[in-house]
Order: structure tokens, then sequence, then C-alpha cells
């Protein structure tokens, strides 16, 4: 599979999101279901949401220092989803790394993995406290850093080659589903 041709860690963690492996305080059954913990309120603290988050991914994408969001919205993708409707499909599908694959779009789904798992398991309460008080826009400045930070972990990897060859597919897809099965993502 193409994953030998990535990083291990950068492997092992698009392969946790691609298996639901995120430890959401849903997925968990935690006795504390949680919101989610980049501040908004009253969406579930579930990698279904993650998935969509636009603050989520435009912080990883500012890390990168990106100039193109090659995010998909959740609005986007419901109102394009429909039988015959491929284009959004593939662009969701291009988003987790599933389709027309390149280092940078699988370095993005595990950074989104690495940079949650960061935030639980280590400043939860700095970030509820921000979002209690707020102060969602310091809240979004830490999870950048946070970020920012991640992509520099990446980039010292072994193996990993210059990032202007990070957005060049290493593996393409060819034959990928019409039709992504929406009760998985909603």
């Amino acid at each position: 599979m193409f994953c030998s041709l990535l990083p291990t860690q950068v492997a092992q963690q698009l392969l946790r999101t691609w298996a639901n492996g995120w430890t959401t305080s849903y997925r968990m059954h935690e006795s504390e279901l949680l919101n989610c913990i980049f501040g908004c309120v009253g969406e579930k603290d579930c990698l279904q949401y993650y998935l969509f988050r636009p603050a989520l991914w435009l912080s990883i994408e500012s890390a990168f220092g990106l100039k193109v969001s090659l995010f998909v919205s959740r609005g986007d993708f419901l109102a394009n989803s429909g039988f015959g409707s491929s284009c959004c499909n593939f662009v969701f599908l291009r988003h987790l790394c599933l389709c027309d694959c390149s280092f940078l779009l699988a370095a993005r789904v595990a950074i989104a993995s690495l940079l949650y798992h960061a935030c639980k398991n280590a400043h939860l309460p700095f970030l509820r406290r921000l979002a209690f008080a707020g102060e969602i826009e310091r809240l979004q400045l830490f999870v950048c850093a946070l970020a920012a930070a991640l992509v520099v972990k990446i980039s010292s990897l072994p193996g990993v080659g210059p990032r202007e060859a990070w957005s060049k597919p290493f593996f393409h897809c060819t034959c990928f589903p019409s039709h992504v099965p929406l009760s998985f993502f909603s």
C-alpha cells in the first residue's frame, strides 16, 4: 500500500484518522462528553465534526504557509454529494488523502490528528479556560502555533524531502467511489 511510501509517524496518523481512531470523548464513551475542544459552542467532540471544521484545517494550512485552501466544507460536501456529483466527492476524498495523494495531503491529515490529541491530552484545561472566557482568537492563535510546531516536527522526520516536492502526487487513485456514504460523515 502507498502508506509504505510515507514516514511511519505520518502513515500511522493517516491510518488512525481513516479508522476513526481519534480518542474523542464520544467515541471513547467518556463520562464527560465534551464539546469541540477548539472552542466551538454546541458542537460535539467527534471525528465527524472535526473532519469538516474549517478553523482546524485553515490553521493547519496557515502553518504550512498555503495561500489556497485545500479544505472542503461540510455544507459544500452535503450540498454537492448527490448521486452523479463526483466532483465534490473527489475533493473530499483528496482532503482526506484518499485520492490523488501527495505528502502534503498526508501531512495535513497527520497534523490534524496529532494536533487534536496534543490539545486534548496536554492542553485541554487551558483551551477550555480560553473558550469559557470567550477568548476564541487567543485559542486559535495557540492552535495555529501548535500546528506550526507540528509542521516543523513532520518536516524533520527521516525520509521527508524538500517542502517544494510535498505537493507532488506520489499515489494516483483513478478508481474512487462516485458516491461517498454520507452516514459516515454526518
